[in-house]
C-alpha cells in the first residue's frame, strides 16, 4: 500500500493534468451553489480525475476536499486510496445539506 506524501505523488505520477470534459454528477450544480450562497470559496477539480475529489472549498479559514456522489454512488477504486492517504479533511456529500454541514 502506499503511504504518506509518497503515496500520493506516486498516485499522481503520470497524470495528464490539461483540463477536459468529465462527467461531473447531476447534484454537483446544487451543492456548489449551496456553498457559494453560504460565502464558501469552491474550486471545480472535477476534471482532475483519478481519486482526486470534485471540489476543494475554502470557508472561514479552513479547507475541505468534497468528493460529490449521487445518492445511491459508491466510490470508485482510486477514490478509495486516495481518501486512505489523504492527511487531511475529506468528505463525501451527496446533498446540498450534506455539503454545508461538511464546512459548517
Amino acid at each position: 500500500m502506499l503511504r504518506g506524501f509518497r503515496g500520493i505523488k506516486q498516485l499522481f505520477r503520470g497524470i495528464n493534468m490539461k483540463h477536459y470534459s468529465r462527467k461531473t454528477d447531476d447534484n454537483q450544480k446544487a451543492i456548489v451553489a449551496a456553498l457559494t450562497a453560504i460565502g464558501a470559496t469552491v474550486f471545480d477539480c472535477s476534471a482532475v480525475g483519478e481519486g482526486f475529489p470534485d471540489l476543494v472549498v475554502g470557508y472561514h479559514g479552513k479547507n475541505y476536499l468534497i468528493e460529490i456522489k449521487q445518492p445511491d454512488g459508491k466510490m470508485t477504486e482510486s477514490q478509495k486510496l486516495f481518501s486512505a492517504l489523504w492527511r487531511g479533511h475529506y468528505s463525501i456529500a451527496r446533498t446540498e445539506q450534506e455539503a454545508i454541514d461538511i464546512v459548517s
